[in-house]
């Protein structure tokens, strides 16, 4: 039998070598190559600061590379999302004292009762009151024009007008009076949900001043008073004290205590709806 020939022994074949190839070597990177990764690093490094400083902010950017190098080029407007009083990611902006007060003045009224003063707001009164609606105050301001050829009642609106009123409903116990009157005025919205430390706004005609504003926090409660540290004084009776945080009417200011400083209180509001208001829409449906 004849041996087969290996390949090595094939006069054909390729030596063979254990020595490792060599490796090829890597040609030097031209300019232009620099260049385009140098722009491209740039453009990166933009859009991640853009991405990280801005947020949910928009922006565009395009990386131009042309013949001469030209710099990366931002194309787009960055549209801020998160401004102060901007509807947002963040949401709403919180109303301030001006903004519960601004909306809550054009509600408000000046009442004067047989050379008295004090002050008003209206609220919904439900269908038995005229055109719906029905003006809240303190029964002592109107004390001396419930009875019938009583001192003249009138009430002035906050754009100056003033009108002839009657009282629909007292209560000297609890110190609340419904009051009619041929005006149309937005209601009020009351409310029922309160907490000590909530920011409350007091909004009368302290001497006449009509539409005068005051705030303070809600420091206690009981059955019948809410007491505050928004200031009030004569003239100022009758009038709305709002929370701040929803706009609703909480009570109704009443006066100073004798034996406190820096303290006033007001009616609660909820005790309107126990047979002074046909309607009493206290809380959510307010």
């Amino acid at each position: 039998m004849t041996d087969r020939p290996t390949p090595e022994s094939r006069p054909d074949a390729a030596p063979t070598t254990s020595a490792a190839a060599p490796s090829a070597r890597l040609a030097p990177a031209r300019p232009e190559d620099r260049r385009a990764r140098r722009l491209a690093g740039t453009a990166l490094a933009v859009a991640v600061v853009a991405l990280v400083g801005w947020g949910a902010t928009t922006v565009a950017l395009v990386a131009a590379t042309t013949d001469d190098g030209a710099a990366p080029v931002a194309t787009g407007a960055p549209t801020a999302t998160g401004a102060p009083g901007a509807t947002g990611a963040s949401g709403p902006a919180s109303p301030t004292v001006a903004d519960v007060a601004e909306a809550a003045r054009p509600s408000v009224v000046t009442v004067r009762c047989a050379g008295l003063q004090g002050s008003g707001f209206a609220v919904d009164g439900g269908q038995e009151a005229r055109d719906g609606s029905a003006l809240v105050t303190n029964a002592h301001v109107v004390e001396a024009c419930t009875a019938p050829a009583s001192g003249a009642l009138t009430i002035t609106t906050a754009d100056g007008t003033e009108h002839a009123a009657t009282v629909a409903g007292a209560d000297a116990d609890r110190d609340l009076a419904v009051l009619d009157a041929d005006v149309d005025l937005a209601p009020l919205p009351l409310g029922d949900a309160w907490r000590r430390g909530d920011v409350v706004v007091a909004v009368g005609a302290p001497g006449g001043f009509e539409g005068t504003v005051t705030s303070g926090v809600l420091s206690y409660d009981d059955e019948r008073e809410l007491q505050s540290d928004a200031a009030t004084s004569e003239g100022s009776s009758g009038g709305p004290l709002l929370r701040l945080e929803d706009g609703r009417v909480v009570g109704v200011t009443a006066g100073s205590y004798d034996d406190l400083e820096d303290a006033w209180y007001a009616v609660r509001v909820d005790l309107l709806c126990d047979g002074l208001l046909p309607s009493c829409p206290v809380g959510d449906a307010g």
